[in-house]
């Protein structure tokens, strides 16, 4: 199979979306084996069917712009720290609580900065800077971008960097995609049954698990692999990673809440399209707004395509 095209084994089809759970796993480069696919594939059996499995090729990943999508928020925080974090007051106002000095004062830098025009303080590769681990009171998790105080300096999404440079033209990944057999089941009992399948089998270790031994086993096991953690978040999930045998993405129509959402008329693809690009939204609450990221709140994790569609309807879209 040519590198340039996707080496699809199951191709996906349209006629599996309908009123349904499906998720998106999809290995990290440096677990991409097959003794780590095959523990995936026996933990996702017993309650999903296998309806979409492929092998993308770094060229196919970087020919797709994956991981430019996959984490398109993060880059331009990890790029532009402060100023990103500036342009909205509830993140100042958290990292304050948080660390006691205003956001305007204090040393926010992004983690591109960090391993680049920082690297002479910091003295941090982006993989030293990925491997960082911090004390509680030096890390705030807020709308889905982390902090770490580290030095002197608050670092912004401080993983991004070594994340990019894992996936490059020699970096192969495994691709698959479930469709649950309970479609009321949460994301989590896929992803705990994973794990699982993971902790019986002695031969084979999860990514980071020593330096991650005193974190919940989802943060332990998330380095290993990737895995839609809602509907919201397969959605975009689905339209990233699956491909068809010419290296073409998905649309919207074709994943379970978008073909929801789009039939109803709750949102335009353009909506989604921005919703994809910046999941950090405002939402009306009664006579009141709030700004959430639609991705990272628990109770999404939970909610049922019918609630995701009534959330995302209370989004207030800027155009």
């Amino acid at each position: 199979m040519s590198r340039t095209k996707p080496d699809i084994a199951i191709p996906f089809q349209t006629t599996e979306i309908h009123d349904c759970s499906i998720a998106v796993i999809a290995v990290r480069p440096e677990s991409n084996k097959v003794s780590y696919e095959s523990v995936i594939l026996r933990g996702v059996s017993p309650h999903a069917e296998l309806i979409y499995m492929a092998n993308l090729s770094g060229t196919v990943v970087r020919n797709a712009k994956i991981i430019e999508s996959q984490y398109k928020l993060q880059y331009k925080f990890a790029k532009n720290g402060k100023s990103e974090i500036m342009k909205y007051p509830e993140l100042q106002k958290a990292f304050h609580k948080k660390f006691n000095i205003k956001a305007e004062d204090a040393p926010i830098i992004g983690a591109f900065e960090a391993v680049t025009t920082y690297y002479d303080k910091l003295q941090k590769t982006d993989q030293e800077l990925f491997q960082t681990i911090v004390d509680q009171k030096d890390l705030l998790e807020i709308y889905g971008h982390t902090i770490k105080k580290i030095g002197d300096f608050y670092i912004v999404d401080y993983d991004i960097p070594a994340i990019f440079s894992k996936y490059n033209n020699e970096t192969d990944i495994f691709v698959i995609a479930v469709k649950m057999n309970d479609k009321n089941s949460p994301f989590t009992n896929l992803n705990r049954g994973i794990y699982e399948e993971f902790e019986k089998n002695q031969s084979i270790t999860i990514i980071d698990s020593q330096s991650r031994s005193q974190m919940k086993w989802f943060n332990r096991v998330k380095r290993t692999y990737h895995i839609s953690s809602s509907h919201i978040k397969a959605m975009f999930d689905m339209t990233n990673y699956i491909l068809d045998s010419e290296g073409n993405h998905i649309n919207f129509e074709q994943t379970p809440l978008g073909n929801m959402l789009l039939t109803r008329k709750i949102v335009t693809e353009d909506q989604l399209r921005q919703l994809k690009d910046n999941p950090m939204v405002t939402i009306k609450t009664g006579s009141k707004t709030k700004l959430i990221n639609i991705l990272t709140p628990y109770s999404v994790c939970q909610k049922s395509l019918e609630q995701c569609c009534d959330l995302i309807n209370k989004i207030v879209f800027t155009t």
